[in-house]
């Protein structure tokens, strides 16, 4: 319209145009510069530059702001409000790109979609991008330590977990957890558990260094709970000496050389080495002698001995130690 005096009652106005298409329409070339700006010099808790409001929508529409190069596919955004129902958590702030559904939608519940306009939880991304990952983190620092994604509950308490799901869906086995499952602050017995969605840990890792299979529970580096097929043979720790030696975790196979003198081998209590299981040869022509820590017996006996090429494999049953 043109400049009059006064202003019209009624009617688009237009700012840098004599033919205003909407109630008020501005344009100007500013070169770098905005063609509109809102100054407010309040200093207030909450200082609103400018409200838009729409005191008329009903469920399910909306009221947004533009911009972009013109109204057309992929040429133009907006930051737009969806009304669900009055004080309802549902409403919405989303933001479009012109001809799409939502690409981020902020829900008054505090929830957040990416590609999803209803989120159930905090944060919830969904999309199809073929064979592109949904998410991607790239972490570009250096250092001995670098996380590239960190959880935490710090509000857990005993026997209470958290965890990752990965899957087809929450029905059996069509989906896997990869979780944090508390015992107590800086408590050894803190794990990490594998497991199909509706069973039990599949693989636990305490952290303490022992790895369940079958129990949440292992009171050994290893402990499996339930059959186990081999195909291939079995090695532990070989261990050559010359001189008496107490025997630990560390020690599986015991070559004894007895060329210079008696020798002596210690076994650990087996109350605290339940399962644990030894072979001891002698390989020369003296004696070994195998005995047990904390007045322990051998099958039934306070000692072992073995002469020239004799061998022996002793296991601890939690109570003694038995020859095999």
């Amino acid at each position: 319209m043109a400049n009059t005096n006064p202003w019209p009652s009624n009617g688009p106005v237009g700012i840098g145009t004599n033919s205003p298409s909407v109630d008020l329409e501005v344009q100007g070339n500013q070169g770098g510069s905005p063609i509109h700006k809102v100054i407010n010099q309040a200093d207030a808790a909450y200082t609103p530059a400018i409200e838009a409001t729409a005191p008329n929508l009903t469920a399910g529409h909306n009221v947004y702001f533009a911009i972009g190069r013109n109204a057309a596919s992929n040429n133009q955004f907006s930051l737009g409000f969806t009304y669900a129902g009055s004080g309802s958590s549902s409403n919405r702030l989303d933001v479009n790109a012109y001809g799409s559904s939502p690409l981020i939608s902020i829900l008054a519940s505090g929830n957040i979609g990416v590609g999803k306009s209803n989120p159930g939880v905090r944060l919830d991304v969904e999309g199809a991008d073929g064979g592109n990952p949904i998410v991607n983190v790239v972490n570009l620092a250096d250092s001995p330590y670098t996380p590239n994604f960190e959880v935490n509950a710090p509000n857990l308490t005993t026997g209470h977990n958290t965890y990752f799901a990965i899957g087809r869906d929450r029905n059996p086995n069509n989906q896997f957890s990869f979780g944090f499952t508390y015992a107590g602050n800086g408590n050894s017995s803190n794990r990490l558990d594998i497991n199909a969605y509706g069973s039990s840990a599949l693989l636990s890792v305490l952290a303490s260094g022992n790895v369940g299979i079958g129990t949440t529970t292992p009171t050994a580096k290893l402990q499996i709970d339930g059959d186990t097929y081999q195909n291939g043979g079995q090695r532990g720790n070989v261990t050559s000496t010359t001189t008496p030696i107490t025997l630990s975790d560390a020690h599986h196979t015991v070559f004894v050389d007895t060329s210079s003198a008696d020798i002596t081998i210690t076994l650990p209590s087996a109350a605290s080495h339940s399962g644990r299981q030894y072979c001891i040869k002698n390989i020369n022509k003296k004696l070994v002698t195998v005995i047990a820590a904390s007045s322990g017996t051998i099958d039934g006996k306070s000692q072992l001995v073995l002469n020239m090429n004799d061998a022996a494999t002793i296991v601890s049953n939690g109570i003694s130690w038995y020859i095999f």
